[in-house]
């Protein structure tokens, strides 16, 4: 399996290789030497396929093509070439994921122990030891060095040149290109270079008598690569988590946390809408009110029945001052903190609220509480106590973002029709001096306020009490459903818009994204070039540099995703809602947006894998 070098001719402005014809045969070392600008850099570059442009032929076994070559020849440069953030062990998984392997040739290299360093932490020998040992762990037959000794101190550049005429004995054929003087004495056949052409080749019969072994298998450090897809899967992705982590920035992938923050923020407000407006509408009105039509009453169920207590709009009138009833205080409209401009709400049967007008009409100019709380009033022969006190229906105070205390006032079925001078007293108090008033607008049944306890946060009662509606227009249970029902319309619409809104700007993103990517990979040319050279296949590579984006772009979704959960769990209490956004809604839209990454991503990684080795090393 011999490396047949016929003719070859190499121009630039003039010949640096000028008609070079040679036989390499294995488990022979060869070194090559010349004054600096002979040729013997560029006489390695074509013979380990990475550079095409000659006349002439280069072959390995009787096959040309340059694949061939490029498979079956390693290289060993003057700088070891590893990747700094990258540990020994992952630098060398990058080329083969058998661990046992590269075991073997590491330990017999005596580098074993190096695993855990990064390349910066090691001496230049103990580079160049790993080096030669990611080299062998390919599987080549011919084994390229181009000053290796270059940049090390006499003790390991004879360490490095011992150990490579060491390993002719496996069968390897080594080509070295040096100036030096180290591999002089462990030569087989040293090659001058005089511009192009052979000066003169000695010849060390002696070693060639010694019995150097030639075998066309490797030795125990030639590895196959027969380690699973699955398990080489598994050990790229360990390597490039290790490698994301480290070069990770937050700065630089802060516009894919606002945009994943807005979509689960998005669809939770369009999942949960309900809820939000319900946990917070019910802090401004009683949750538990259900407006009914009389007749429905007859209609419903008894386990319904027995849940709701009825309201019946009992009334009375005395002296031009009309009396309604309050219900309990949670389900009473006039209990919400900030309908009384003056006092607090009753605590007993004797105790009433008045409106404003009342107050001004029996007790003069009102400026105080002191002017209303505690006074008396007689009504049907009973006496009351004033405990609380009404706005002006002329003031509109602002109560949250949808009511104002007229409009909170007029939600109620029966109060909403009526202004002036008015007393509200107990429930039970009233039935008993007063009568029902049915909302007189040609109606044969009238309203009635029915309160049932949670029944807004309890899915089977909530559905019982819709189905009353069941053929309405409206489904007008409370004012709470009412905004609901407009505000989920215009959500809804609204974040349709904003959606697609989104999705036009991660367009515009994934541009952004390619441009980066281009940026990245040009930086990155001489790494990828040289990860070629050292048999890491190209669509290794491909799959590498999509997995590192898409890693990085995994561990900054942990940003967004822990700060909407915090803010998810403040929500959830604030509102007593559980907040989560639609599982559906965000699974298709980052589903999308992931493969409109990919697509960008890919296009670009594709259209960059296409360039020449050489190009890219030389970037």
């Amino acid at each position: 399996m011999s490396l047949n070098v016929s003719g070859l001719t190499k121009r630039y402005d003039r010949a640096v290789i000028n008609q070079f014809t040679y036989q390499f045969e294995p488990g022979r070392l060869y070194v090559i030497k010349g004054v600096s600008g002979c040729g013997k850099t560029t006489l390695l570059n074509i013979l380990g396929g990475l550079d095409s442009i000659y006349e002439g032929e280069v072959s390995f076994d009787g096959n040309a093509e340059r694949d061939h070559l490029v498979t079956s020849v390693g290289y060993i440069f003057q700088e070891s070439l590893l990747i700094s953030d990258l540990t020994i062990r992952n630098n060398l998984l990058l080329v083969t994921p058998d661990f046992e392997k590269i075991n073997a040739v590491m330990t017999r290299l005596g580098v074993s122990h190096l695993y855990d360093k990064y390349p910066t932490e090691l001496s230049g020998g103990e580079r160049q030891r790993v080096a030669v040992a990611r080299a062998l762990i390919t599987g080549v037959k011919v084994l390229l060095a181009d000053e290796p000794t270059a940049s090390l101190d006499e003790a390991n550049s004879i360490d490095i040149a011992t150990l490579l005429s060491e390993l002719c004995k496996e069968g390897c054929s080594v080509i070295v290109a040096t100036h030096e003087h180290y591999f002089n004495e462990l030569a087989d056949e040293i090659i001058h270079l005089d511009y192009g052409r052979i000066g003169r080749v000695e010849m060390r019969m002696e070693q060639a008598e010694g019995g150097y072994a030639t075998s066309d298998g490797g030795g125990e450090g030639v590895a196959d690569r027969s380690v699973g897809a699955i398990g080489e899967n598994l050990s790229l992705f360990k390597i490039l988590l290790s490698r994301s982590r480290r070069h990770w920035k937050f700065s630089s992938f802060m516009p894919t946390i606002i945009l994943t923050l807005l979509i689960l923020v998005v669809s939770t407000v369009t999942n949960r809408v309900d809820a939000i407006l319900l946990g917070y509408l019910e802090h401004y009105y009683p949750s538990d009110i259900v407006e009914l039509n009389a007749k429905k009453i007859g209609e419903m169920d008894q386990e319904l029945l027995d849940a709701m207590t009825v309201y019946y709009p009992y009334m009375a009138e005395e002296d031009g001052v009309r009396a309604l009833y309050y219900a309990e205080k949670e389900d009473s409209v006039l209990g919400v903190k900030g309908m009384l401009k003056y006092g607090y709400f009753p605590e007993t049967e004797g105790q009433i609220i008045v409106s404003y007008d009342f107050a001004q009409e029996k007790f003069g100019p009102v400026s105080s509480a002191e002017d209303i709380v505690g006074k008396t009033y007689t009504f049907a022969g009973r006496e009351f106590t004033i405990t609380g006190c009404l706005h002006s229906f002329d003031e509109d105070k602002a109560l949250g973002f949808f009511f104002n205390t007229e409009a909170l006032f007029d939600s109620d079925m029966l109060y909403h029709r009526y202004r002036g001078s008015i007393i509200f007293m107990d429930y039970d108090v009233i039935r008993e001096i007063g009568e029902v008033s049915y909302n007189p607008k040609g109606s044969t049944f009238g309203s009635v306020t029915a309160t049932c306890d949670g029944w807004m946060r309890n899915p089977e009662m909530k559905e019982k009490i819709f189905s009353l509606y069941a053929g309405d227009y409206r489904r007008s249970t409370n004012s709470i459903v009412d905004i609901i029902d407009n505000a989920t319309y215009a959500i809804d619409l609204f974040m349709l818009i904003l959606y697609f809104v989104l999705i036009i700007c991660f367009l515009i993103a994934c541009i952004f994204v390619r441009s980066k990517v281009d940026i990245e990979l040009h930086y990155r040319s001489r790494e990828i070039g040289f990860l070629q050279i050292f048999k890491v296949k190209k669509r290794t590579l491909k799959r590498m540099i999509l997995w590192e984006y898409l890693i990085r772009l995994a561990i900054a979704m942990i940003i967004p995703f822990s700060i909407y959960a915090a803010l998810m769990a403040v929500a959830s209490t604030f509102l007593n809602a559980l907040m989560i956004f639609n599982v559906v809604h965000v699974g298709v839209a980052f589903g999308t947006l992931l493969v409109l990454y990919i697509h960008a991503l890919s296009g670009t990684i594709k259209r960059y894998m296409k360039r020449d080795v050489v190009e890219l090393i030389r970037a």
